[in-house]
This record gives structure tokens, sequence and C-alpha cells, in this order.
């Protein structure tokens, strides 16, 4: 896979289906939007549900935008949310799992996203774990 600097790559790990539109479980994407109440995050949840289980897609904000329209800045926010809501799951700089439904909490311990320093008026005060994201020495700093 080709990658530009910067660029993050993500492994979609999915369900198996054999005939629902986009191959996602309707009752993952329902749940998903009953628990978020977030339809912007449910256009990037739904960017990530539409590729094969096991498939590695390279991510940008660019190609999210060129691909569904979502602004820059709004990517950022979501894709962040994703992760605190432990559907992303950090592995490593640049690399993340995506899941239909969330992981526990508990795997999110010192698996936190960082925000590049020209997204921090995006950043919120959470807690996973008793973690505050606001300590950069307890969390792994990913660029975007």
């Amino acid at each position: 896979m080709y990658t530009v600097p910067n660029q993050n790559v993500i492994t979609i790990h999915r369900s198996s289906l054999n005939n629902n539109f986009l191959s996602i479980s309707n009752q993952n994407w329902q749940s998903f939007i009953r628990e978020e109440k977030d339809y912007t995050a449910l256009a990037l949840y739904l960017y990530f549900a539409s590729n094969a289980n096991g498939f590695c897609l390279a991510i940008s904000p660019q190609a999210v935008e060129n691909a569904i329209g979502m602004p820059r800045s709004t990517y950022y926010k979501v894709f962040n949310r994703l992760v605190e809501k432990g559907y992303v799951i950090p592995r490593s700089t640049h690399r993340f799992d995506f899941y239909e439904f969330p992981q526990k909490q508990g795997n999110l311990s010192g698996n936190l996203v960082c925000f590049p320093q020209e997204q921090k008026s995006l950043q919120k005060d959470i807690e996973i774990d008793k973690i505050d994201i606001t300590d950069k020495k307890k969390c792994v700093a990913f660029e975007f």
C-alpha cells in the first residue's frame, strides 16, 4: 500500500454478512446512531464500515473530504470522538483499527489520541480509565 507522509492507515474489523446494504448489520449502525445521536459521526462511521473486513484503508482529512464532503476540522473532531467511544482503537503511530461496535473502554488505557497543534481549539477534557487527555505525558500522540 502506498501512503504519503502523515497519512494514517486504518484496518477494518467487520462482521461477515451476506446481504445487507453496505454489508453492515442494521443492528450495528442503528445502535451507533441511537447511542451517539451524532449524524456527522455516523457519516464517518459508515465511511469506515463500507469497507471489507480486514481491508486497510489509507485515510486523511483530505481523502474523507473528497469522499463524503466532511471538512477537515469536523473530521478531527469526529475521528477523535470515535476513538473516545471505542469504535476506533489506536495501535501505533498512524495505525488504527475500526470496529462496528465499541470496544470496552478498558482497552483504551494509554491509547488516547492527542489533537495536533492546530486542532487544540477542538480539544475537550475527557477521562477514560482516569487518564486525562490533556495530560500529554500519559497520552500517545498521533499525527494527523
